[in-house]
């Protein structure tokens, strides 16, 4: 009996890509009906507000398990 498996071996990882200019999104909208989400989403979201108007702040992680509404 043989047994075969296939193996997914990514490109290495390229350290020298340069990011010395940020994407504009000043001018993105979008509809939302804010009313009509959930509290912690709304709270969420008013942290993600905070973030992106921050000079200070540099990083943003959204965490929460699946299904959480991460993408609401």
């Amino acid at each position: 009996m043989t047994c075969s498996k296939e193996v997914f071996r990514a490109d290495l990882f390229d350290t020298s890509e340069k990011y010395d200019q940020a994407n504009d999104f000043t001018s993105y909208h979008t509809e939302l009906d804010f009313e009509s989400l959930y509290p912690d989403q709304k709270s969420a979201l008013n942290e993600i507000e905070n973030f992106i108007k921050s000079e200070d702040e540099k990083i943003f992680i959204l965490q929460g398990t699946s299904l959480s509404g991460k993408t609401c």
